[in-house]
């Protein structure tokens, strides 16, 4: 946790530093001071350890390598077709190379899903707001609103919402436009809230939609696999299940497959659960304990070690040697393991036994 906060506050481009001129209320001073106490290894340690070992965190250097692109495409224009899209992060160093790219004669830059009939004033009312000239305190953004990033990365680049405009490209797969309306109307600050009754109908719509509530995980996944199944069975017609929940998505996919249904999932799977992934974490386990016998014989016994037919051969000498490594623990390394079998007697008696 302490590395993440690190990294997002280096890609804010926070000093780390800043947490103690933090102004809080008064019954808050005292949580944030127990806080910030654990922050310690972070404003003096890390730092510290960095200058000794002269490198820089991961993430500063992601900031030095973008603001060196940004500089040499300010300084020469490459004569090329130059394009950024898809990007909703708000980092300051990805806003001022977009903002370069933006003025390229050749550059243009493509924003996904920003909303452009939004009202001035609600847009506005996203954040972030400038400081209190008195308390120096903020007035708190509304940072879980869908817009908010990228009305912040907008800020950041130095241009207007209204320097956009809209990519005019449908397919028949787009939701209807009343449908956007209507949850563009939902998530309203709650300031405009007031304002639901006043809307036309067209923008309350929510035609197609369906609303399913379930009392646990599993009944989600299950609701949403027979929902899936469902459209399947009509020809022609295609389903798709977008959720950043990644143990829902591997729920769904597990009730598609009893049913024969194969999911492809474009978030792919994690290395560390595909077999070669296992079998380079068996080795990295096996090498950190300098190949003790339980992580030697893990990694002995992966299927990726010995495949084909000469595996079950493989597995009977591993067997072989579980049982002479069993007893008193061998020296480490692999010569103590070698040193251990090398004992004629300890090694014949318990291969016997």
């Amino acid at each position: 946790d302490l590395g993440r906060t690190l990294d997002q506050m280096l890609v804010e481009e926070i000093a780390p530093r800043a947490l103690r001129d933090v102004v809080l209320l008064d019954h808050l001073t005292v949580h944030w001071q127990r806080a910030l106490d654990l922050f310690e290894i972070i404003l003096e340690k890390w730092p510290q350890t960095l200058e000794k070992l002269g490198r820089i965190d991961l993430a500063a250097r992601r900031n030095r390598l973008l603001d060196r692109v940004a500089a040499r495409w300010r300084a020469v224009p490459p004569e090329r077709f130059v394009c950024a899209a898809g990007i909703t992060t708000s980092a300051p160093a990805i806003a001022r190379l977009l903002r370069v790219v933006a003025g390229l004669p050749q550059g243009q830059v493509v924003l996904p899903g920003v909303d452009l009939a939004m009202a001035d004033e609600e847009w506005a009312m996203l954040g972030p707001f400038p400081a209190d000239p008195v308390s120096g305190r903020r007035k708190r953004s509304l940072e879980t609103h869908p817009q908010f990033h990228l009305k912040l990365l907008i800020d950041r680049m130095g241009v207007q919402r209204g320097e956009f405009e809209s990519w005019r490209v449908a397919t028949e797969l787009d939701a209807p436009p009343a449908r956007s309306k209507a949850i563009a109307s939902a998530m309203m600050p709650a300031e405009r809230t007031t304002l639901w009754s006043d809307l036309p109908a067209g923008e309350r719509r929510l035609a197609g939609v369906r609303v399913l509530e379930v009392a646990t995980p599993a009944e989600e996944a299950q609701g949403i696999a027979l929902a899936l199944r469902e459209a399947l069975e009509e020809p022609g017609r295609t389903a798709a299940l977008v959720t950043p929940d990644r143990a829902l998505a591997k729920r769904v996919a597990a009730h598609c497959a009893r049913w024969g249904i194969a999911i492809d999932d474009s978030a792919g799977s994690a290395l560390s659960i595909l077999p070669p992934g296992t079998l380079l974490l068996a080795l990295a386990e096996a090498a950190a304990q300098s190949f003790a016998p339980m992580a030697l014989l893990a990694l002995l016994k992966h299927p990726l070690v010995r495949a084909g037919e000469a595996r079950i051969g493989w597995l009977e000498q591993v067997r072989s040697l579980d049982l002479a490594l069993r007893g008193p623990r061998p020296p480490a390394g692999l010569a103590g393991v070698t040193a251990h079998l090398a004992d004629p007697e300890g090694y014949d008696a318990r291969t016997r036994g």
